[in-house]
């Protein structure tokens, strides 16, 4: 990922310095700005928490690792000093697939196999800019059932032509999970009442955002867990976040 040119052009002038954090192996982490400065953040790479990673497979009958679908789509939340901004990702893989075979070396379970499936370190090109320290946090999907509330979909002219959209068809268009957190929601809308139903609202408002709380539950934990194996560290979620540090205040036109 290349840094773009318009910052590229302030760290030649000398106003800014590229910069890397590489963080993981927790689900929270902050990323530390000094005082008098501030940064854009202009891309990340993010490896998934893989609470299976690694786990036996026998060859022949036995136990298979039991997937926990929570983990099965991650989220992962940056909060600047004055925005939030939610990116969704694909999580650990469902499926047992083919086990990779034989052969580690590890403390433990050596000559066994393992479920090891290719795990990518997927790329995001982000703009975020702040004057304070930068919050992150991993979350993952809902591991409670959805509940739909049929209604009828709101048209919306002014982005989607009549021959594009669902506009006044009766189907399922709200979640009765997407409200005010006290009410034990997982999900809620960004920049609207908590109370607002989330998913397709009823009216022309469409620029609700949901995204799963960090604290709606327990974190998947790991399976087969021994602190001594190299595949239990590899089970843990990796973070590398690509910015520019200006070394000068925040223009007040970025505020």
């Amino acid at each position: 990922m290349q840094i773009p040119g318009y910052l590229e052009q302030k760290i030649f002038e000398g106003k800014a310095k590229a910069k890397i954090y590489s963080g993981g192996l927790d689900m929270q982490m902050v990323i530390k700005v000094p005082a008098n400065s501030y940064i854009v953040i202009y891309g990340y790479y993010f490896r998934p928490y893989m609470p299976n990673y690694g786990d036996t497979v026998p060859g022949t009958g036995g136990l298979t690792p039991v997937i926990d679908c929570r983990a099965g789509v991650q989220y992962v939340l940056f909060k600047t000093n004055n925005d939030f901004y939610p990116y969704a990702h694909q999580g650990q893989p469902l499926s047992i697939g083919t086990p990779i075979a034989a052969g580690y070396t590890s403390p433990i379970g050596v000559n066994e196999r393992k479920f090891c499936p290719n795990v990518l370190h997927e790329a995001r090109s982000t703009y975020m800019v702040s004057n304070t320290d930068v919050g992150i946090s991993i979350a993952y999907i809902n591991g409670t059932a959805i509940n739909q509330i049929p209604g009828t979909v709101a048209s919306n002219t002014q982005t989607l032509p009549p021959n594009l959209q669902y506009g006044g068809e009766s189907i399922d268009i709200a979640a009765s999970g997407y409200f005010d957190p006290v009410l034990t929601g997982f999900y809620y809308p960004l920049n609207e009442p908590y109370t607002e139903q989330s998913g397709l609202p009823p009216t022309n408002v469409t620029n609700y955002q949901i995204w799963p709380r960090p604290s709606s539950g327990t974190i998947p934990l790991p399976t087969n867990i021994n602190s001594g194996d190299a595949l239990f560290n590899a089970k843990w979620p990796l973070i590398t976040v690509l910015y520019v540090q200006f070394n000068e205040s925040m223009p007040e036109n970025l505020k």
